[in-house]
């Protein structure tokens, strides 16, 4: 009887293609004057360029809203832009500033932290990466309500009349140090900003 032998041969996976990273950006202007409407061409003109011109970004749009204010909630793209990212679209986005995203701290903190929340990344080109942004809060109340802080730690911070600074760093929003009075507030921010112009 003539017996045929068969050869097993491991083969191992392809490698996959890496994944890019879906980039959007965000623009706004407030005012419909023609200087202002020129702006925002040249912002959306600059992100969508500048989106597809890296290799490792997938273009996911730009988001442009105009004649709205930032503390507006009602602002149509960006509330577009958040839905895209719910719907899990988009990894990360770039914005001019901090200004353009929103204006109200409160709607800026809860906003970052939602994208964070989904793996969302919000990257703020005039603070650059590495730069961070120091910020205080006058009441423990939105630091109790977003569950950063405990309904006792709030209680007792309010007491002692405490004033949290966060620090905003890149993507990430920090507790930076704590201090009683505003005056101090001013006095921590001006020691931070003399350390850095020294290194």
């Amino acid at each position: 009887m003539n017996e045929k032998r068969m050869t097993l041969t491991r083969m191992e996976a392809p490698a996959q293609l890496p994944v890019r990273k879906r980039v959007a950006a965000y623009a706004r202007v407030s005012m419909e004057k023609d200087a202002m409407l020129h702006s925002l061409a040249a912002q959306v003109s600059y992100y969508s360029e500048r989106i597809q011109r890296n290799p490792e970004w997938e273009y996911a749009g730009v988001f442009a809203d105009f004649g709205l204010t930032g503390t507006k909630e009602t602002r149509p793209e960006f509330q577009r832009m958040l839905k895209e990212c719910r719907e899990g679209k988009i990894d990360l986005i770039l914005v001019k500033s901090i200004s353009r995203f929103a204006r109200n701290t409160l709607a800026l903190l809860n906003t970052v932290r939602e994208l964070k929340g989904l793996g969302i990344g919000v990257y703020f080109e005039e603070q650059k990466l590495d730069s961070s942004i120091y910020i205080t809060l006058e009441t423990l109340k939105y630091l109790k309500k977003g569950g950063r802080i405990t309904p006792a730690a709030a209680a007792i911070g309010t007491v002692l009349n405490l004033k949290p600074v966060l620090q905003i760093q890149g993507e990430k929003l920090d507790a930076y140090s704590k201090t009683r009075i505003r005056r101090n507030v001013c006095r921590l921010c001006r020691s931070i900003s003399r350390a850095r112009r020294a290194a």
